[in-house]
């Protein structure tokens, strides 16, 4: 009796295909994991928005920008922003964004606010009035609040990355910036109250 035994050609042609396979299978769950990662954050960031909502100060949605590049408040402050080197883009957490290589200027009446959280993307830094962020080339919600004790806490994602104690809230008055290189930047909120 003859047995036919695969030959070494056959072989590798059906390990060929099972790895063809299993590079689409596991690239296709990264996709979908990154997905459902960004769908939690989006979440998070809507959650802080409906609980934090009723003492919203100032935000600014980035969705619209004129030539002579105003960022526009709709906030109840109404804070407008300008600068240079802004571009609109789309495909952002809140609709449209801002890429920024440069600064833009707030004025600022006096205020006392206890968070203030943002949409960012990028691979630079981002200073915004007066802290620092380091941007990743994925959307990240970050907030930094002070809470009823003064400690300050920077959250990224809805993780606490660092927290310390500070003496007061934030307190601005007069001009602050935003500032960034190669970044885009997404629906600015400030908020009178703390997450925590």
């Amino acid at each position: 009796m003859k047995t036919k035994a695969f030959t070494f050609i056959e072989l590798l042609i059906v390990v060929s295909i099972i790895a063809i396979l299993s590079s689409i299978l596991v690239h296709g769950a990264k996709e979908r994991r990154a997905d459902a990662e960004f769908k939690k954050v989006l979440g998070y960031a809507t959650e802080i928005k409906g609980r934090l909502g009723h003492s919203l100060i100032a935000e600014w949605k980035m969705d619209v920008v004129d030539n002579n590049k105003v960022i526009y408040d709709s906030g109840r402050l109404s804070i407008t922003g300008t600068g240079s080197n802004i571009t609109t883009e789309t495909n952002c957490p809140e609709n449209k964004c801002i890429q920024l290589n440069g600064e833009i200027e707030f004025n600022f009446p006096k205020i006392k606010v206890k968070t203030i959280c943002f949409w960012g993307k990028g691979s630079g830094e981002i200073e915004l009035m007066g802290m620092s962020f380091t941007a990743q080339d994925k959307w990240q919600f970050f907030c930094e609040s002070i809470s009823e004790e003064y400690m300050q806490y920077s959250i990224v994602d809805g993780d606490v990355v660092k927290s310390e104690p500070v003496s007061s809230i934030f307190e601005w008055e007069n001009q602050y910036s935003l500032e960034g290189t190669n970044v885009y930047i997404d629906d600015i909120m400030i908020f009178e109250d703390s997450i925590f």
